[in-house]
């Protein structure tokens, strides 16, 4: 690789580092966006690394699927913000701002989806 090319993959990866470091991964992906994807196959890294997740829908492991849990969110999630719930089939079996304290509770049920609603946004 040419000593001007070294320094740039040196910088750049610097700075994606420096970005990633700070937590400004939506940052760090924009930047890596302006780099050609297989100029410095050591930034293909980063692209991997800090690529958006991505969710794919399968056969639930249960059988019985989420749907029922994701209406009662849409319906009832904002009462709940800040809080952590355990719901069984659309039906709320405990809720608590302490995580830890709701697994304890209701660790040896079966079937729960647990989920943490985020605070609301403030005014």
């Amino acid at each position: 690789m040419a000593v001007g090319k070294t320094q740039d993959l040196i910088r750049h990866a610097e700075h994606v580092r420096q970005l990633v470091e700070a937590g400004r991964v939506f940052e760090a992906r924009r930047y890596l966006a302006d780099i050609e994807a297989g100029q410095f196959p050591e930034l293909d890294h980063w692209r991997s690394v800090l690529a958006a997740g991505r969710v794919t829908v399968g056969a639930s492991a249960t059988g019985k699927g989420m749907k029922p849990d994701m209406e009662w969110l849409r319906e009832h999630g904002a009462e709940y913000a800040g809080r952590s719930v355990a719901l069984r089939d659309g039906v709320l079996i405990d809720a608590d701002a302490d995580e830890v304290a709701l697994y304890q509770r209701v660790k040896g049920q079966s079937g729960l989806a647990f989920v943490r609603i985020p605070p609301a946004p403030a005014a």
